[in-house]
């Protein structure tokens, strides 16, 4: 029989084992995911292609060489990721963000500031007089 000494140490050691991946991902972020490849190699994925060299000098590729050639079996596995992936860096913002204006009132305002509701109201009525006059020369055209 274990004692109990042997038990913790056991359970700790099981523990660890079981947690380490959830904690290298967390700490590592995407270089862990990189490294693990979740995809299986197996005979289906695995593939032998053909290269060889014609009296020009051309290389060609194929699944079955031609008679008399000298070939070179090349072995892939396509379940492979035989180059780790990059991330691409952040690109830099090159114009200058555009600061607000402080003579625009923000929408919300308006319903806590009654000059701001009033000028809410008037900038409503310009717009609306704006479509009226669209649809006007809209219709114009149209009749055209």
């Amino acid at each position: 029989m274990l004692s109990t000494k042997t038990w913790i140490v056991l359970a700790i050691v099981v523990g660890g084992a079981f947690a380490f991946p959830y904690v290298m991902k967390s700490q590592m972020g995407e270089q862990m995911e990189a490294m693990i490849d979740t995809t299986l190699s197996t005979e289906q994925t695995r593939q032998t292609y053909y290269k060889w060299q014609d009296a020009n000098g051309s290389w060609h590729f194929g699944e079955k060489p031609p008679a008399g050639a000298n070939a070179i079996a090349v072995s892939i596995d396509t379940a492979a990721n035989i180059l780790a992936p990059v991330k691409a860096p952040e690109p830099k913002a090159t114009l200058a963000k555009a600061e607000p204006k402080e003579d625009k009132i923000a929408p919300q305002d308006a319903f806590m500031n009654p000059a701001a509701a009033k000028q809410a109201m008037e900038d409503a009525k310009q717009i609306q007089e704006m479509l009226n006059q669209r649809t006007k020369d809209m219709d114009a055209l149209m009749q055209n």
